[in-house]
């Protein structure tokens, strides 16, 4: 990258820094985590080497020309949040080399996105987007913990392939592993969403299922609902109603490789989709009926069966 670029052009894109290069030690830190992980990605850089060593011998003030003044750091992670990312990144004792690849791959895919919108071939939405996005992905760098690193896949050099890697963690996690993530689990979410925008994906309701994955296989089947369901000693005769619930469930192979199956649950807690009663008799409603009135005396009679 940055063929085309001089030494102070390369490092203002690297950065993209306000012009006063605030804190100006800790960027050059922070950039010298993530340079080292361009090599260990194979990400081609032009001056690398030159560039470590102005890193590592601490001279960066001595390339690039800062604006005079302290502003301080007020404004800096909205306004300029690549540069707010490096000087996190370089503030702290310790940072992990999983993280610093994710960075290293994001300042890649940044530069292949703003070349493409100054190619011409895109509009002014497409330049407001790729704002939200750059100030979006930055915060999560800066956020993310290092629980939430460790559920990155490995980092590549290619973005679809990190993409699709980042995809499948997130749709394998369970309720109950999202919620103990907490804000790590959103984090995660806007990282797949800034690649997905990237690559020219829109908004995600949804999975959308890989050519050469297999899909899940959801059976509707009719459960008969008798009176054990509430009251094992009731005197009614187990056919005594004929109601039951029509509920959608995967088929038995699935349910027996199920996280919820393997740690120990019934079966029956695995549904996906919501239970639908079917009432035992015609709704009268040439008398007044209604599905309400249905509805209502259905589940009476499950409650005192």
């Amino acid at each position: 990258m940055y063929e085309e670029m001089s030494l102070e052009e390369t490092l203002y894109r690297l950065v993209r820094p306000r012009p006063d290069w605030f804190d100006i030690d800790a960027v050059q830190l922070g950039l010298s985590r993530v340079l080292t992980e361009f090599r260990a990605l194979a990400i081609p850089l032009t001056r690398f080497d030159q560039l470590m060593q102005i890193c590592n011998s601490q001279r960066l003030r001595d390339v690039v020309a800062a604006e005079p003044g302290l502003k301080g750091v007020k404004g800096l992670k909205t306004d300029y949040p690549q540069h707010a990312a490096l000087h996190e990144l370089g503030k702290r004792s310790e940072v992990s080399s999983d993280l610093c690849q994710l960075a290293a791959l994001v300042i890649c895919t940044l530069e292949k996105w703003d070349k493409r919108i100054c190619s011409g071939a895109y509009d002014e939405k497409d330049v407001a987007m790729f704002s939200r996005r750059l100030e979006a992905i930055w915060r999560q760098v800066r956020l993310i913990s290092e629980i939430g690193v460790e559920l990155l896949p490995p980092v590549t050099r290619d973005v679809e392939t990190f993409y699709n890697a980042l995809d499948d963690v997130i749709e394998q996690l369970d309720p109950r592993e999202k919620e103990a993530l907490g804000t790590d689990y959103a984090y995660l979410v806007e990282i797949r969403r800034f690649f997905n925008f990237y690559l020219g994906g829109g908004r995600i309701y949804e999975r959308s299922r890989k050519g050469s994955e297999p899909g899940r296989t959801i059976e509707s089947s009719s459960l008969n609902v008798s009176t054990d369901f509430s009251d094992p000693e009731s005197e009614l005769a187990p056919d005594s109603s004929h109601d039951n619930v029509l509920g959608s469930r995967r088929n038995w192979d699935q349910i027996r490789e199920s996280e919820i199956y393997k740690a120990g649950n019934s079966p029956d807690e695995l549904e996906d989709g919501p239970r639908l009663m079917r009432a035992h008799q015609a709704l009268a409603s040439a008398h007044g009926g209604s599905f309400k009135q249905v509805a209502i005396r259905a589940r009476n009679r499950l409650v005192h069966q």
